[in-house]
């Protein structure tokens, strides 16, 4: 018998940068169905889903979209003359189940994802992921790349994974296992920063949001 609980019905918010569990992710919010999107969810008290797009553009519609996100608590918001600042902080992965139509914006129903227990690194690890860290983040400073503010490490192991992947540059597999997850990757690395800088390795101020 299946007692996994129902789907959950979620407003979804596709961006063409993600965000992972315990990572805040400022939004600039101007279309008019987000502005919609964001009033009611603060009407309910409630978040919404963020999903990857994996082809297409974030503005207009059209886009495809990973099936795989994170769920997203709304922090802060502001107001400009056109348009909303909204910080929100990433919770736990979920799975969208069913896509339901994109009027007003855009709203699956979804589940939520709980890790394998066998993903949390080892002790050793995870002293690995904070030595590869420190290397990578003294790389980016050399290139010219503003990275944010970043603190230590989390102590949990999956919790700095995540903190990690939010930051640095990884490999296609773990990118790919989060957004699509079939088999959980054997390890984190971290890869050499291209030459030449890029702000898609940046951590913007504000996202350009929908």
């Amino acid at each position: 018998m299946d007692e996994s609980p129902p789907p959950e019905w979620l407003p979804m918010f596709p961006l063409g940068r993600g965000i992972f569990p315990g990572s805040r992710l400022n939004l600039q919010v101007f279309e008019p169905r987000y502005l919609e999107m964001i009033d009611l969810c603060t009407r309910r008290g409630m978040g919404f889903g963020v999903v990857l797009i994996e082809r297409g553009q974030e503005v207009g519609g059209g886009d495809e979209r990973f099936d795989v996100g994170v769920a997203a608590a709304i922090v802060e918001i502001g107001a400009m003359e056109d348009r909303l600042m909204v910080t929100v902080r990433g919770e736990g992965r979920i799975r969208v189940v069913e896509w339901l139509d994109d009027d007003p914006f855009p709203q699956a129903r979804v589940e939520r994802l709980v890790d394998p227990p066998g993903f949390a690194p080892d002790d050793r690890a995870r002293l690995r992921l904070g030595r590869a860290f420190t290397r990578g983040l003294a790389m980016l400073s050399e290139l010219g790349v503003d990275t944010g503010a970043v603190g230590p490490l989390p102590a949990d192991a999956l919790t700095a994974a995540y903190a990690a992947v939010d930051v640095l540059p990884v490999p296609t597999s773990i990118g790919r296992w989060f957004w699509k997850p079939t088999t959980p990757p054997s390890g984190l690395s971290v890869r050499p920063p291209p030459s030449k800088p890029s702000t898609s390795w940046s951590r913007p101020a504000w996202a350009e949001g929908r």
